[in-house]
């Protein structure tokens, strides 16, 4: 999923998120000292670049100086065409959860709603491993 359109909908949702920019990594390579500039008077250090679009933490990183930042986006840059940058915090963030929640009280609503799923679905959906389909 799309980390910058997550945040916005949790956003919409009246649900608190980290403060955040993100860019396309074209805009980058032309702009780079204009955005390192943004994200340092928007955010501060520390902060956190992602790949936008990967559901792990595989190209995260943290970083605490400019330099830092650069080598941050160059990595993310490897996994996604799309960057985004959180600022730091030193509380636990558990949006993940809240996030899972929202979805299961929506397929819980959709369930008295509709006819249920068929138990192929179901059997495939358990055999890949997706806990939410």
């Amino acid at each position: 999923m799309d980390k910058v359109v997550q945040k916005q909908l949790l956003r919409a949702a009246k649900i608190p998120v980290a403060r955040k920019v993100w860019f396309m990594i074209a805009e980058y390579k032309d702009q780079s000292k204009k955005i390192l500039g943004l994200i340092e008077r928007k955010l501060r250090y520390p902060c956190f670049v992602k790949p936008a679009n990967l559901g792990s933490s595989v190209g995260i990183s943290k970083a605490h100086n400019r330099r830092e930042l650069v080598q941050a986006i160059e990595l993310a840059a490897e996994y996604d065409l799309k960057i985004l940058v959180e600022k730091g915090s030193n509380r636990r963030v558990k949006l993940s959860a809240v996030f899972w929640g929202m979805i299961d009280r929506l397929r819980r609503s959709r369930a008295k709603s509709s006819r249920p799923m068929s138990s192929t679905t179901t059997t495939r959906n358990m055999s890949m491993g997706n806990r939410h389909p």
